[in-house]
């Protein structure tokens, strides 16, 4: 042999030694077909085929070399070896029902593959596939008087090492190079579901070949890739086209930027990545245009042109996602009490679970819709890049969170910015919001969606229980606690881990800190001499504290009400997604529950409904309960009694001294428990007496039909943002 032949040969035997035995004969094939003289590579691709157990090509290889014959002669006891070994191939016929059900759930969503699939299933007959004794498959294609093709490798694993995936925690958008079977597809797909909320990554897979495509088919059962949506199949020499144009008329998907490529030609895997990356640059040519159009209309609109158009009720653009459950639907009744008084509403949100909102998406729906007002939840215009200067801005505070809370936050409202919701007092004293421009509300309800009419037997006895529960925070204390130190730097550790101990104390002793757990958190942060400004010191405690505190508090209120469930034989319900695995709750699981009429029904069939929010009792829950004709009992929280024990304010309040605390909503101390044993008492009494529990949840309801609609809500929010366009706001 030639010196570059020796070269290749060592590169081949590094194949084998490495780990690789099928990359091997794949490569080993041509040098056997130009070498009739190599015996100890043929040797090598003997015994790789041995341990396959591919008995047929093994003896098929000692019938086509020479060398090979020679180098064995003699060996009576390798030959009858390799003659008892069993031929390793499998009937694509034998695996014709696995490939029924693929493909039937294959083109129930995706009928434009139908070509593909029958081209590849013609084609199948040229080739055979192989079963290892390791499970894995394999194709090959026979050639009259030669060696054998070995095709690409249809099997794969996690522990390959021709592959690499992050080995813990979240994979990034991922482009799969290649159909494969095995756990390492499976391993992609689950390690990018589910990664915020319900939000998953698109799974993009291209398999240039149809025949590898007919094949991956018939392999194992992949009905549950084919029956999502997220995922995406992009199969044939028109695959790359097709990808281009999903990109290119999708701008709610994000582009790929984690690819793995399983065995498929180079040179196609860099189309792949080329495509990625022209659209990625055409997007953001596309954004600068959309600006750059934004900026042209809005530039001459002031508060004269908006004070002529408001003259009429005009059109509101809503923008909220669909990974918080809560801003939501928020966003979906608001525009329905638009509606109600006369606006035009449209709202832009993401359509599933995979898709993303986009700058340009908005921006986009902006210049095509002309809007009069941009609406958003928990958001000001200066963190949205698609917001023209020259629009009315709406926002709506629901939640304390640091974007909200903070000087810049102040300091960005301008003549066309409003807002209204909770929080108003610490976001005009402390931050600075203009006070003309911030309307005080609670979180309301929606009496579209929620209202007392009486269900259908059927539904009746569905949903029917003594007490209900729903959330979707149903990981354990722990659990959720290690899922919150990603959001900080591993240097915090040690200080997360004292505040973390402080909670889990906390929730011990029964202790409920005032300011969500803010002097706790900066007693703990001196303690261990942390340097944090004021908007960090806020975030830890919102992000952190208040979050485990909150999620603890809950789901130790729950299982304090499924031990008393236990115990008394009552039925307890618990809606939400994944108390099925829950440690110590899970036999209260009843699944995710829809917002809006499935909602209204659990509440409705529940006698009683818990509200275990520890920022107060005033919450749209507490208000969806109640309109729904139900009854909600409430751990304490300070808030709603001024930071006084309950006892202390309401002999204060009995006595007329007007303390501090919920005003709106009387005499909340017939709803409120602390203990396990005074929530037992209370069930136990409004279980026992329909009339008293009657009397007290039409007191709560009246409050609630009165003040914490959506209607009577947005039209205060209308009038008081026409009379600041008009000059006519005189203030709170």
């Amino acid at each position: 042999m030639q010196t570059a032949d020796q070269k290749s040969m060592q590169e081949l035997c590094s194949l084998y030694s490495s780990g690789r035995p099928y990359a091997f004969l794949q490569h080993t094939q041509p040098v056997l077909e130009s070498n009739p003289r190599a015996p100890e590579l043929a040797a090598m691709s003997l015994r790789a085929l041995v341990e396959f157990g591919y008995g047929e090509p093994a003896r098929e290889l000692l019938r086509l070399r020479q060398d090979l014959r020679e180098l064995t002669a003699g060996n009576d006891q390798l030959h009858k070896a390799i003659n008892r070994l069993p031929d390793g191939q499998v009937s694509w016929d034998d695996l014709h029902n696995v490939f029924k059900t693929n493909v039937e759930t294959l083109l129930a969503s995706r009928p434009h593959l139908s070509p593909m699939v029958e081209e590849g299933y013609k084609r199948l007959s040229n080739v055979q596939l192989y079963r290892s004794r390791q499970g894995h498959y394999h194709i090959s294609k026979p050639q009259p008087r030669s060696l054998r093709k070995w095709l690409s490798n249809p099997s794969t694993s996690e522990d390959d090492k021709s592959t690499v995936i992050p080995e813990h925690g979240k994979i990034p958008p991922p482009a799969i190079i290649g159909l494969r079977t095995g756990k390492l597809i499976d391993l992609v797909y689950e390690r990018t579901k589910d990664l915020f909320l319900q939000y998953s990554h698109p799974l993009y897979m291209f398999e240039q070949d149809p025949v590898m495509f007919a094949a991956w088919l018939h392999m194992a059962d992949h009905r549950k890739l084919l029956a999502d949506e997220r995922v995406f199949l992009f199969i044939g020499a028109n695959g790359l086209v097709r990808f281009q144009e999903i990109l290119k008329t999708h701008d709610h998907l994000v582009f790929p930027n984690f690819f793995l490529t399983l065995g498929a030609d180079p040179d196609f895997a860099g189309e792949v990545k080329k495509i990625s990356e022209k659209e990625c640059d055409r997007r953001t040519h596309e954004w600068n245009d959309l600006v750059a159009k934004l900026k042209q209309r809005y530039a001459d609109r002031d508060i004269n042109y908006w004070r002529e158009r408001w003259k009429q009720p005009a059109c509101v653009m809503a923008v909220t996602s669909r990974y918080t459950t809560t801003l939501q639907f928020a966003a979906r009744d608001a525009m329905t009490a638009l509606e109600n008084l006369g606006y035009k509403t449209f709202t832009a949100v993401e359509q599933m679970d995979h898709h993303q909102l986009s700058d340009i998406s908005i921006a986009r729906i902006i210049l095509e819709n002309d809007p009069a007002m941009l609406f958003f939840f928990d958001h000001l215009r200066y963190e949205c890049e698609h917001s023209p200067k020259n629009i009315p801005f709406l926002t709506w505070v629901q939640d304390p969170l640091p974007n909200i809370l903070c000087r810049q936050a102040g300091d960005s409202i301008g003549e066309l910015d409003f807002v209204c919701g909770n929080l108003r007092h610490r976001c005009v004293t402390e931050y600075g919001y203009p006070a003309d421009r911030f309307v005080q509300l609670d979180i309301p309800v929606s009496t579209a969606h929620f209202h007392d009419a009486k269900l259908s037997e059927e539904n009746l006895a569905k949903y029917q229980c003594d007490v209900s529960f729903v959330s979707n925070s149903s990981k354990p204390l722990n659990e959720i606690f290690k899922s919150k130190l990603k959001d900080f730097p591993t240097a915090a550790l040690p200080l997360l881990e004292a505040i973390y101990a402080r909670i889990r104390e906390m929730l011990a002793n029964n202790e409920f800190p005032i300011d969500y757990t803010a002097a706790e958190t900066k007693k703990l942060v001196d303690a261990f001499g942390a340097k944090l400004d004021k908007e960090q010191l806020e975030f830890v405690t919102m992000h952190f504290s208040y979050r485990l505190l909150d999620w603890g508090r809950r789901q130790q209120t729950l299982e304090w009400v499924g031990e008393w469930a236990r115990r008394t034989g009552r039925t307890f319900r618990i809606y939400g997604r994944g108390w099925e695995n829950h440690p110590t709750l899970s036999q209260f699981a009843m699944g995710v529950i829809e917002h809006g009429e499935p909602l209204r029904r659990a509440c409705l069939a529940s006698r009683i409904c818990l509200q275990l929010i520890p920022s107060g009792f005033r919450h749209q829950r507490s208000y969806e309960i109640l309109a729904s004709g139900s009854l909600p009992l409430t751990r304490y929280c300070n808030n709603d009694y001024g930071a006084l024990p309950m006892e202390e304010f309401v002999e204060k309040r009995d006595a007329g001294l007007n303390p501090p605390g919920e005003k709106l909503f009387s005499r909340l101390e017939r709803i409120t428990f602390r203990t396990p044993e005074e929530f037992e008492a209370l069930a136990e009494r409004f279980l026992a007496d329909d009339d008293y529990r009657e009397e007290v949840r039409q007191d709560l309801r009246r409050t609630v039909l009165e003040n914490c609609t959506y209607d009577s809500h947005m039209r205060k929010v209308m009038e008081a943002f026409k009379a600041r366009l008009n000059g006519f706001m005189a203030g709170p």
